[in-house]
């Protein structure tokens, strides 16, 4: 297949399209540092189009696949590259390293299904509605193959009012929480994580979730008793699950991806957006989606996000919503938000700005403050290094370096 494009525009289109949600990497972007043929291969593969691939020092390719890893789609590469023609693989060496990411996932896909089917199994048991969100549940949804969609950690939503027999649940399974959001920080945080504790318990954490925007007071009052109310019931191979419905998944990863995480995108979020799109199954379908966008204030992310997913996997639109300048308007508090979010990685101000909005009083907000510079003691497990009280000034110490740096 010839490109229409050479491999210079494709870069450089690369380049443009991340200017604002930028890609994952241990420096912004750092992706779009390989050789334009090598980013233009990736495009190629992802978009499902048999490509040469370029004849590439060992040295690059090597780059390709470092730099592939924060974004977690070397099963999806392999999935795809396995089918092309010999002149349009990579290097042997290079098909190694990718069956071996293939055969790996197949295993985690393996050990997140039985780890998400107890921690599920023991919610419901207790009488608390759990849904099973991202990875797990998008890998027995939408993809071809389960083992397509890896992920660092398991992803549940709850309602907050059970978040104290959540905890319960969790300790008797096993897993260790070493910040408790839910009561230190409900309005500016938006989950708890509980981590393995016991040999056996399995090798994921969990994030448990009470809200779906990230605390950033987006949606509306009740919505996530409107997404359980809409949501859908699965039974794979090896789990049996409730998830967001098609619909409130795809809105829920844009927002997730261009919003909240726009300084660190991962390729694996591109390829949700354009295997959700796929479930919307015609021009009136997405016209009800676009209305849903706007009231539920992540209609600028769904447009970030479908471009992404246009330029990296080639996701066709129904002809008469493909011009997203001529879908609906935003409302007001999103353009806000936006406008704070793609900020907030370079500008304080506009972070705290941000994560205050939803704080009812201004003594909560001048708390939030106070706990913005010296946050809660359990909250510093990340930096702590040893225990005592100047244990815990040098992890303040080493958190500001880190924020104010």
């Amino acid at each position: 297949m010839q490109l229409t494009l050479s491999a210079h525009d494709i870069g450089s289109q690369a380049r443009t399209l991340h200017k604002t949600c930028r890609l994952a990497g241990s420096v912004e972007n750092e992706l779009l540092t390989l050789p334009d043929s090598l980013i233009a291969y990736l495009v190629m593969v992802l978009r499902q189009k048999p490509f040469p691939a370029p004849n590439c020092t060992e040295e690059d390719w090597n780059r390709f696949l470092e730099l592939l890893r924060p974004h977690w789609i070397s099963a999806v590469l392999y999935r795809y590259i396995r089918d092309f023609p010999d002149e349009c693989r990579p290097p042997d060496a290079v098909m190694m390293v990718l069956h071996y990411s293939w055969l790996h996932a197949g295993m985690q896909t393996l050990r997140a299904g039985r780890q998400a089917k107890r921690v599920i199994g023991a919610l419901e048991a207790e009488g608390i509605r759990v849904l099973l969100l991202k990875g797990p549940a998008l890998a027995r949804t939408v993809y071809p193959a389960a083992a397509m969609r890896q992920g660092s950690d398991i992803d549940l939503l709850i309602p907050y009012d059970d978040m104290r027999r959540c905890e319960r649940v969790m300790t008797e399974l096993g897993y260790t929480c070493f910040f408790r959001a839910a009561e230190h920080s409900p309005y500016t945080d938006h989950h708890q994580v509980f981590y393995p504790g016991t040999e056996g318990v399995g090798p994921f954490g969990v994030e448990v979730h009470w809200k779906l925007d990230c605390g950033f007071g987006l949606l509306p009052d009740g919505f996530v008793d409107e997404v359980f109310s809409r949501s859908i019931r699965v039974e794979a191979d090896d789990i049996t699950f409730s998830t967001l419905s098609m619909e409130d998944h795809l809105l829920y990863q844009a927002s997730h991806m261009a919003c909240q995480h726009c300084y660190a995108t991962r390729l694996s979020w591109i390829c949700d957006i354009a295997m959700l799109s796929e479930q919307i199954p015609d021009t009136a379908g997405w016209e009800d989606l676009l209305v849903l966008s706007v009231g539920r204030n992540c209609r600028l992310s769904l447009e970030a996000a479908v471009q992404m997913a246009r330029f990296w996997t080639g996701l066709t639109l129904p002809p008469e919503v493909q011009d997203t300048a001529l879908w609906p308007k935003p409302g007001t508090v999103e353009e806000e938000v936006w406008s704070l979010a793609i900020r907030r990685g370079e500008s304080i101000p506009s972070s705290i700005r941000l994560r205050i909005r939803t704080i009812p009083d201004t003594r909560g907000k001048l708390w939030f403050l106070f706990r913005f510079v010296f946050p809660h003691p359990d909250a510093m497990y990340h930096y702590r290094s040893r225990e005592g009280r100047s244990g815990l000034l040098a992890a303040y110490v080493r958190r500001w370096l880190q924020v104010f740096r």
